[in-house]
């Protein structure tokens, strides 16, 4: 399970089947996009505040995803996923950030 950007930095690309969690929310990594089990596909980018999650998905991806809950990439594209999570976890880490710098004041 990977839990930070800087996890899976030190883990290199997602595979099919490798496990996430992103600010409490778990994802499986699936062929083409990240799948989260117990809601939404999209619940991460609810729980960041992400309005445009294909605009997201795309400057992460490199190029349009297609449909779903939670933007697709290429199949087996796994750089791609790589990519995506890896911006989902640094939003994340930020917005972490800044409530602790807040709750500092």
């Amino acid at each position: 399970m990977i839990r930070s950007s800087k996890e899976l930095k030190e883990h290199g690309y997602l595979n099919c089947g490798g496990k996430l969690e992103i600010a409490g929310v778990t994802y499986d990594v699936a062929y083409n996009h990240l799948l989260y089990l117990e809601g939404p596909n999209d619940e991460i980018f609810d729980k960041l505040g992400i309005r445009d999650k294909k605009n997201f998905c795309e400057k992460a991806y490199g190029y349009k995803p297609s449909g779903g809950n939670f933007p697709q990439c290429k199949i087996k594209d796994y750089p791609a996923l790589t990519r995506v999570a890896m911006a989902l976890f640094k939003k994340a880490e930020g917005k972490e950030r800044k409530r602790k710098s807040n709750n500092k004041k």
